[in-house]
């Protein structure tokens, strides 16, 4: 808020323009729907890999042969909604 009245006082703005950081605020709602999209796609390749779907790409597995199971460890298929 303070930042808020500094910006209205020193340098005129008036309305949302005086909100600091107004970029970030306006970014927020497509960097949210992005995440959700990026995790959505990352969890959706961890359950077909966990049931042998190809899934296309190079043929991967990062090239160990065995895959990594990064990230997901000990998450129940059950408790990743499907929507």
């Amino acid at each position: 808020m303070l930042s808020q009245y500094y910006n209205v006082r020193t340098k005129g703005y008036q309305g949302v323009e005086a909100l600091p950081q107004i970029e970030f605020w306006r970014n927020i709602p497509g960097l949210v729907t992005d995440g959700v999209a990026f995790s959505r796609q990352k969890v959706q390749e961890y359950r077909d890999k966990r049931a042998g779907i190809a899934t296309g790409g190079d043929g991967g597995g990062g090239g160990s042969g065995g895959g990594s199971k990064k990230g997901f460890k000990g998450v129940a298929t059950d408790d990743v909604g499907d929507t």
